[in-house]
């Protein structure tokens, strides 16, 4: 038997106790250590997602270690892994050109074909483990998959090295986005928030320049940062109205704009300063499988830094409390996790 936490309906979980899975050829069960609470996982807990409703076990950035294989799987017992959570068709134009993460048959662990990780156990495809080097401890590891999301916007643009970049949104993407930004050799990195104790953060592992665009002219400011012509590269991780329109007016012409944050539907984009600036407007979406491994090397060497991140950790009978503490602005959260499993004598933590 196995415990999970289910969204029975928004804003509702229920601890449920279901049979242990069996993986099935080519499947693994993993015995989930951390899972981190991600921003899509808000949206559906609110009720927001148009595609995913409840009843549902959520949970996509996870760390473990191996529990069961299937057949023609030949990871050991006990091995400590993270998992990609999504699950491409493999068949489709996006998929035979290197760009899986834009699959239109996608599924995903802890939203599309399978349950999540906010349980003791998940069951997913071997071909997602990605086995951790030793000097990754598991509850730093579930911060795997949202270093990987911001590996993936970073490479996004075109000419990043030597570009004044701005980051509107200091959360956990955010903050990760500036700090790949810097790693890939942007020459100066601006942030923005509302909540001052993100910027601090941000501040604290590295950025270059904060701003409380609540208490300011960001246009004001941003002259001061990078000149008349403001950024180069805007990353707007936030995905609001006016965040978006901030990130079309306030980029140079011919500059670039990505759009990383998840908007809540479709909104006006103010069309007429991207036309006369020839401002390039372009999403960013998930990952790629060697954005994985690209971020798995980064925390590896220590070149990004997770850990002041994470404000807060709940036990897996919490999660109705972690999730409400996640949506309550009021506590200034950035990166709050659920520790599933307690670590064993030959789990390093």
């Amino acid at each position: 038997m196995m415990r999970q936490a289910l969204l029975v309906a928004p804003h509702e979980f229920a601890i449920r106790e279901i049979e242990r899975p069996t993986p099935g050829p080519g499947e693994v069960l993993i015995a989930v250590h951390t899972a981190g609470i991600c921003g899509s996982d808000l949206h559906i807990y609110h009720g927001e997602n148009p595609v995913i409703h409840p009843p549902i076990v959520m949970g996509h950035e996870l760390s473990g270690t191996i529990a069961a294989v299937g057949a023609g799987v030949d990871y050991d017992l006990g091995l400590r892994v993270v998992l990609e959570p999504e699950i491409p068709c493999g068949k489709c134009i996006s998929c035979r050109t290197g760009h899986s993460n834009r699959c239109p048959d996608m599924q995903q662990v802890g939203a599309i074909g399978y349950d999540g990780a906010f349980g003791e156990y998940v069951l997913a495809p071997a071909s997602g483990v990605i086995p951790l080097p030793e000097n990754i401890g598991l509850a730093d590891a579930a911060m795997i998959e949202p270093v990987a999301f911001a590996v993936h916007a970073a490479r996004r643009p075109s000419g990043l090295r030597d570009a004044n970049v701005l980051v509107l949104g200091a959360g956990t993407i955010g903050n990760l986005v500036a700090q790949m930004a810097k790693l890939y050799g942007a020459k100066r990195v601006a942030i923005t928030d509302v909540i001052d104790s993100k910027l601090a953060t941000a501040a604290r592992v590295g950025i270059d320049a904060t701003f409380n665009s609540a208490r300011g002219d960001l246009a004001s400011w941003l002259t001061e940062q990078f000149g008349r012509g403001g950024p180069d590269i805007t990353f707007d991780c936030v995905a609001f109205p006016a965040t978006v329109s901030q990130a079309v007016k306030l980029t140079r012409r011919g500059g670039q704009v990505f759009l990383v944050g998840v908007p809540i539907g479709d909104f006006p984009v103010p069309l007429v300063a991207l036309l006369l600036g020839e401002t390039s407007l372009a999403g960013v979406y998930s990952y790629v499988p060697d954005d994985w491994r690209e971020a798995v090397r980064i925390v590896s060497e220590g070149k990004v830094q997770t850990k002041p991140l994470l404000s807060k950790t709940f036990d897996l009978e919490q999660t109705a409390e972690a999730f409400a503490y996640a949506a309550d602005r009021s506590n200034e959260a950035i990166k709050v996790a659920i520790r599933v499993a307690a670590p064993t004598e030959n789990q390093q933590v």
